[in-house]
């Protein structure tokens, strides 16, 4: 009788594991296979997320390549015309002094599809894209007789014209039928564009704050995606590249202040005799006023409507504008 208990309770415990057992591995199996969906999702939404970034990525080179690829007549000072293919502006820099750093770099080169024109109240960035033709002026500077200033009119497509001095730029550089040419902006003379130039432009945003430059002539322009200009230097003092903060060290001779751009109700410009100086009034929102500079900073930035296009502004602090409204 004993045996017969013990029998039936093995034989019920080996049923029992053999239960638990068919649970747990179909339990498993749909772990493993709400895992896999889960992975096959995610690899999905991966293989789709890196298709677009490389679809972007390639239509970006595309339309930089466009941008870069410029087919100009290109008259230079003595009135030499040369059919001049992609076109680019250069800018060079030199920072080699008595004393610098060895294996720093002490000169530096960047190409760019636009001209930076200096129009005394800001600085403008003009794509060549948008470009029908330029000519250039040379004029004495009446202040300094000695100097020859180049003003360069920019014709744009929408029948504005864009002029004042060229800034950073050095040269032009591209390409001819008897090999690389290169002429220095000083020996440029007229340019004509052989595109259709494009009748819409909006630059790039490069911050996230908003503001209100008053022009010399008390007219205004929203800044779209402003902030504050920084250039970044080798340890030599050459150029690398441009970085927008949004707040800056603000020295007044005796004090140094950390300020983010959302404590300051404007920037009033002054009107120095010596136009390197950078020296400007800074406005809180409690309306206390500050004259002082902004170590590091070269001015402020933000996308403006210009015409019929939207272009990237620089306001330096030594600007001939009234002032900047936070």
């Amino acid at each position: 009788m004993k045996k017969l208990i013990i029998a039936n309770l093995c034989l019920l415990l080996l049923l029992v594991f053999t239960y638990c057992n068919e649970s747990s591995s179909q339990e498993t199996v749909a772990v493993k296979k709400d895992v896999t969906a889960k992975q096959d999702v995610k690899s999905e939404k991966l293989k789709t997320a890196t298709s677009l970034f490389h679809k972007k990525k390639k239509l970006s080179q595309e339309k930089r390549k466009t941008a870069y690829e410029v087919n100009v007549d290109l008259t230079d000072s003595n009135g030499m015309k040369t059919k001049v293919s992609n076109l680019k502006a250069y800018m060079k820099d030199s920072c080699k002094g008595m004393m610098y750093y060895l294996g720093v770099a002490t000169k530096t080169e960047f190409s760019w599809d636009f001209i930076p024109i200096d129009t005394g109240d800001y600085i403008v960035n003009v794509p060549f894209e948008i470009i029908q033709k330029i000519k250039v002026e040379k004029k004495k500077d009446p202040k300094k007789t000695w100097r020859i200033n180049y003003i360069y009119n920019l014709f744009l497509s929408d029948g504005s014209v864009i002029k004042g001095e060229t800034k950073r730029i050095t040269e032009f550089k591209g390409d001819t039928d008897l090999g690389k040419f290169s002429v220095s902006k000083a020996n440029v003379k007229e340019i004509l564009f052989n595109h259709t130039p494009a009748l819409n432009f909006n630059a790039e945003l490069k911050g996230k704050k908003n503001a209100v430059l008053e022009l010399s002539d008390k007219s205004q322009l929203s800044l779209e995606g402003a902030s504050f200009v920084k250039d970044v230097k080798n340890r030599n003092g050459c150029f690398l590249r441009e970085t927008f903060p949004n707040e800056m060290i603000f020295d007044t001779g005796a004090s140094q202040y950390t300020i983010v751009w959302d404590k300051i109700a404007s920037i009033v410009f002054q009107k120095l005799e010596k136009s390197y100086e950078k020296k400007f009034k800074l406005i809180s929102k409690n309306g206390n006023e500050y004259l002082g500079t902004a170590r590091e900073l070269t001015g402020i930035q933000g996308a403006a409507v210009i015409g019929g296009f939207k272009l990237r502004l620089t306001i330096p602090f030594n600007s001939k504008a009234l002032r900047v409204i936070f």
